[in-house]
């Protein structure tokens, strides 16, 4: 959207509304979409129940992890393209990266799909998204996935879909510093190290209680990366030694992010 100069990174999203998100908090009038992809936007993960949503600190002041953030940039994303962000999703990106067994609702491919599993082993059960959560609902396999890391790594084209290098440049230059050896990119978390600078994501949500955790780790210029899924509350667990034998080098994101 950006690159088609439907949306801009650094104007507030309050100006692609037709009214504002939140309307007695004007904090909310700062927020832009690089404040939401960086981090930065000062909403709290999820709304509290029972309160209202308000925005905690000044945008762009420092690193909170937000989904409500994305959340509020799905509806930007919706009104703009006037379509379910599901839709957009599977047109824009989904599709054209060939990710077929990947979407923010649910489809049919997920039916013989694993249970997510809790910490003691038990199953949850599966539930089936019927709206998209663009900080939550996304569904995948690692093969699609690593579709998706393979093109950050190395874009095979500039087209209607795939972003300019300088684009993906943007994504993964350091927006905000979070800890000595983390900062946060656009979308991705960027790790520090002797080895150089690695882009990163996790996935640990509240869906199923956490019972699905997934992993991603890649170099751009060492064009290496590794995606990891699991059906269990304990996934992260077993994700650092796999990422150290696949990539090699040291990983501080798992001891100063993740707490691992």
């Amino acid at each position: 959207m950006c690159e088609r100069g439907v949306l801009d990174l650094d104007v507030p999203l309050t100006e692609y509304l037709p009214e504002p998100y939140l309307p007695d908090d004007p904090h909310i009038g700062l927020v832009t979409a690089r404040h939401v992809l960086s981090h930065t936007t000062g909403l709290p993960n999820w709304r509290p129940r029972g309160k209202p949503l308000k925005v905690l600190f000044n945008p762009g002041e420092r690193f909170s992890y937000s989904g409500e953030g994305f959340v509020y940039l799905g509806r930007v994303v919706e009104h703009l393209s006037r379509k379910p962000l599901a839709e957009y999703m599977k047109e824009n990106l989904l599709e054209p990266f060939g990710m077929h067994n990947s979407s923010y609702v649910w489809i049919d491919e997920f039916e013989g799909a694993a249970e997510a599993h809790d910490k003691e082993g038990k199953p949850f059960g599966k539930k089936k998204a019927e709206e998209a959560n663009p900080a939550a609902s996304l569904c995948s396999t690692a093969p699609d996935y690593a579709k998706f890391v393979c093109e950050v790594i190395q874009p095979r084209r500039v087209d209607g879909y795939r972003l300019s290098e300088e684009t993906v440049g943007e994504m993964l230059r350091p927006q905000i510093g979070v800890y000595y050896s983390i900062s946060w990119g656009l979308g991705w978390g960027i790790q520090h190290s002797k080895n150089g600078d690695t882009f990163w994501q996790w996935g640990k949500g509240s869906v199923n209680q956490g019972g699905f955790q997934a992993f991603a780790m890649a170099s751009k210029e060492h064009r290496a990366g590794v995606v990891i899924m699991t059906n269990s509350a304990n996934g992260l667990r077993i994700c650092e030694d796999i990422v150290t034998q696949s990539l090699g080098g040291e990983h501080p994101a798992f001891s100063d992010f993740l707490g691992i």
